[in-house]
Parts: structure tokens; C-alpha cells; sequence
């Protein structure tokens, strides 16, 4: 029921199904349908670490995390109007980059820690970076920096300290 986001970890393969407000957990070699997690509220954009899924939770302006039984582990709210867009995990650092609106056409990246949900950090916009219509990003571990798309194309950061690097 509106399929919205795509995970794979050694559990299965997780499938956001907005329209129904569940995650869906399936063999992703037959399709078979292994578990079923109801969420409350519609999940949306997924990213998935060794042991569990996070999961954007637009309508509740919160980030859940979720073991591969289906227990939820932590859910946490984002601050501004929220409303996550996109996921991005750093397997290495166990953090969680949560993209979402800090205001209309501006974005914010929240540094979570993956484990316990705590926002350790934020990537705030500023007058020159301005993170504006911020749709997605990911973690370009090999190079150490996370890519945010933007009206001005890729805007990079840092992973090891989160400064702007071009």
C-alpha cells in the first residue's frame, strides 16, 4: 500500500508501506512476507544498519529505529517543522544523518546517535549555506563526507567534525 522506502540488512528486505502506516519485512529472495510492524503513523524514507532500520516518520516529525524482530527500539523527535526527508547511516561512526526542514525551502541535517536516538549534532543552514530545497543525502564514507543535494547541487560536510567542505 504506497511503497515509499527501500532497506536491506541481513533481516530481510524492509519496505515502508506509507499507505497502511507499517513496515513490511521480506525474504528478499522470494518475496515472502516475514513481519509486519505497525508504526502508528506513515513511514517514509528507510536506511538500514547490520542490526536494525531506521525509519522517517514524517507525519510524527520523528526518526524510529527498529530491530529486526520488530521491536521498536527509540523514537525521537525533530525540532523546526521536522517532516524528515531522507536517511543516511555511517556504519563506521554508528550515526544517523537525518535530513529535514528547518523552515519552508531551507533544510537541517540532525547527527543521531544510532544506537539511543540522541541528536548529538545538527548541520544548520546559514546565510551561505543555506541547505535550500535540501532533498536528499548521502554518506560517502571512503572520502569522509556527507553529501547534501541542494538547489546549489552537492553541498559536502565533513564527517569527522561536520564543517562545510565545499
Amino acid at each position: 500500500n504506497r511503497p515509499s522506502g527501500l532497506a536491506l540488512n541481513p533481516s530481510g528486505l524492509w519496505i515502508a508501506e506509507t499507505g497502511a502506516n507499517r513496515l513490511v519485512l521480506a525474504d528478499p529472495a522470494t518475496g515472502a512476507i516475514r513481519l509486519r510492524v505497525e508504526m502508528g503513523t506513515p513511514p517514509f524514507a528507510l536506511a538500514a544498519a547490520q542490526d536494525r532500520l531506521f525509519a522517517a516518520l514524517p507525519g510524527a516529525n520523528q526518526v524510529a529505529a527498529v530491530a529486526g524482530d520488530g521491536t521498536i527500539l527509540w523514537q525521537t523527535e525533530l525540532d523546526g517543522l521536522g517532516l524528515p526527508q531522507n536517511l543516511a547511516y555511517d556504519s563506521a561512526t554508528d550515526l544517523l544523518y537525518v535530513l529535514y526542514l528547518l523552515a519552508p525551502h531551507y533544510g537541517q541535517v540532525a547527527v543521531m546517535d544510532g544506537r539511543d536516538g540522541r541528536i548529538i549534532d545538527r548541520i544548520e543552514p546559514n546565510l551561505s549555506r543555506t541547505l535550500r530545497n535540501a532533498q536528499a543525502l548521502a554518506v560517502d564514507s571512503a572520502n569522509g563526507l556527507l553529501v547534501v543535494s541542494t538547489s546549489l547541487g552537492g553541498e559536502t560536510f565533513r564527517l569527522s567534525d561536520r564543517s562545510y567542505a565545499g
